[in-house]
């Protein structure tokens, strides 16, 4: 236990936190099968469940701030390429989060920490006990370092492709033409609909969908597939 504490403990200073609860720190790198394992109920469950929403908070900011003439969708598209369970894998991995993680013996501790969705969660569980530790500004400043700024400086999400289908339709038309694409949608069976991407009356398009929303997506999106052809 002493060694795992030092491991954490330098970890800790590594990412700039100066702990006043350590316990909350071993929380978060604990999962659930070491707590099994060893008759006890701590593990980083309930801390990834606080910082996943401290992390999508600061996120939403970021993007609203930095980010002032796109739309709430695509706002929302672009959290979820940021919080997705891949990136935050990788970024868990590239600190070493994983080597902290406490886990029950054998191949059980090898299946643990080989998956992504654990990987990403015990960062989320960090900035949990970073949030409570040493409160909201700290957990900001862990967040806006080794995340979003990994997102900034790798150019990892393109805004362009974060568009939903028909918005990038309606954009290409409107480089080409001042005619504007239309939809023509209907239900062709019990809520199953089907929709057009039309243009001066031509089918560029169509898809089907279980709202009419989702038809018309999914038109658009084979109307833009087959510009790529």
């Amino acid at each position: 236990m002493e060694r795992y504490k030092n491991n954490l403990l330098q970890f800790l200073k590594k990412i700039d936190i100066k702990p006043d609860d350590i316990s909350l720190y071993i929380q978060a790198t604990t999962h659930k099968s070491f707590s099994n394992q060893n008759l006890s109920d701590i593990n980083y469950e309930k801390l990834e469940f606080l910082g996943d929403s401290t992390l999508g908070f600061v996120v939403s900011s970021y993007i609203f701030k930095n980010n002032p003439k796109i739309d709430q969708g695509t706002m929302t598209r672009y959290r979820a390429s940021i919080v997705e369970t891949k990136m935050l894998s990788n970024i868990s991995q590239k600190l070493g989060l994983v080597d902290l993680l406490r886990t029950g013996p054998g191949n059980m501790h090898v299946d643990v920490i080989a998956s992504p969705k654990v990987q990403a969660d015990i960062l989320e569980a960090l900035i949990g006990a970073i949030y409570l530790d040493q409160g909201i500004d700290q957990a900001m400043f862990f967040i806006k370092k080794y995340i979003l700024a990994e997102v900034k400086d790798k150019n990892i999400v393109n805004i362009t492709d974060l568009k939903d289908p028909k918005t990038k339709l309606q954009e290409l038309f409107q480089s080409m033409t001042k005619e504007n694409i239309t939809y023509k949608t209907e239900e062709v069976m019990n809520k199953l609909f089907q929709a057009k991407a039309v243009h001066e009356k031509k089918v560029f398009g169509v898809g089907t969908g279980k709202s009419k929303k989702e038809a018309e997506s999914n038109a658009a999106q084979d109307a833009l597939d087959k510009f790529k052809e």
